[in-house]
């Protein structure tokens, strides 16, 4: 008797499990295909980010190369292409970068301004938007603006930075003809600067030169 109740009882969940299943089949299917969906949205859009990233970093390549050969017409139209279909990239600051660099070295100072800045707001890399702040910050100095300088040095905050970012401090205090503040930020540089570093000897006579 036992038996043909557990046989009765499989059959009763048997068919409550096929009537649940019939009711409920549309709604498990619209399941089955949204997570399915989900899956393939997914692997798409990392197809495509990965597509990008390669599409950028050619991009680049090309423009590091068009900057060493000096091929002034490349350079602009291969930055300008990097900008305009990769601004979420990284490879559009550096293109910023490479081409600041040519820009000043062409003494056209007033563009390298303008791509530095630029350089500062493509991409997700901290550290080249902060390469590119260190190099503003140098280019406003070197055209007679060292308070606009000091301004962007006030915005690096990566410790590998810090002894370049107090050694240009303590210039730009020097041109505003503040001594007491360049001393202390020659002292700030020579502290956070390796004792073996090349530059360090030339940092030294700068502090020794405002003597006392």
């Amino acid at each position: 008797m036992a038996n043909d109740d557990e046989f009765y009882d499989s059959l009763e969940q048997a068919e409550r499990a096929r009537s649940w299943f019939q009711n409920n089949s549309s709604s498990l299917m619209i399941g089955i295909l949204g997570a399915m969906a989900v899956i393939w949205g997914y692997k798409a859009f990392e197809s495509n980010k990965v597509r990008s990233a390669h599409e950028a970093g050619l991009g680049y390549e090309l423009l590091a190369k068009a900057v060493q050969d000096k091929e002034e017409s490349k350079i602009s139209q291969l930055s300008a292409e990097l900008r305009k279909s990769h601004a979420d990239s990284t490879y559009a600051a550096l293109g910023n970068l490479a081409e600041a660099k040519h820009l000043q070295e062409a003494a056209k100072i007033d563009a390298a301004e303008i791509a530095l800045r630029q350089a500062m707001t493509w991409g997700e890399s901290e550290q080249v938007k902060q390469i590119a702040s260190l190099r503003l910050a140098r280019l406003l100095n070197g055209k007679g603006k060292a308070q606009d300088a000091l301004a962007v040095l006030a915005g690096i905050s990566d410790e590998g930075f810090k002894a370049s970012v107090q050694q240009l401090k303590g210039d730009c205090y020097l041109q505003l003809a503040k001594l007491a503040e360049a001393k202390a930020a020659y002292a700030a540089a020579l502290t956070a600067t390796d004792l073996a570093a090349p530059g360090r000897a030339s940092l030294q006579q700068k502090l020794d030169n405002l003597g006392s």
